[in-house]
């Protein structure tokens, strides 16, 4: 079986908008096609650190926290979600 890990900076049902709600959608599809599908993704809520399922999909939440101010910088150069990856 072919393995695909998602890599998201938020999922559902913790996290919903445009781009958490598309990585979801295409975590749904590429498992009714027979795929085997984890996400990592990031919470800022030390309470929803940890792994979840969601709707038959694995999902890894690594904790982080910025000001929202810093998103486009910080989500993709972030040393505590590199270090967890």
């Amino acid at each position: 079986m072919k393995k695909i890990l998602i890599v998201n900076d938020g999922f559902p049902p913790h996290s919903w908008g445009g781009a958490n709600t598309i990585a979801c959608l295409h975590a749904q599809g590429l498992r009714t096609l027979g795929y085997e599908v984890r996400v990592f993704t990031t919470t800022q809520d030390v309470h929803k650190v940890g792994e979840y399922e969601f709707e038959g999909i694995l999902v890894q939440a690594v904790y982080t926290n910025y000001h929202p101010r810093w998103w486009a910088y910080k989500s993709l150069r972030n040393t505590e979600v590199l270090n967890a990856f």
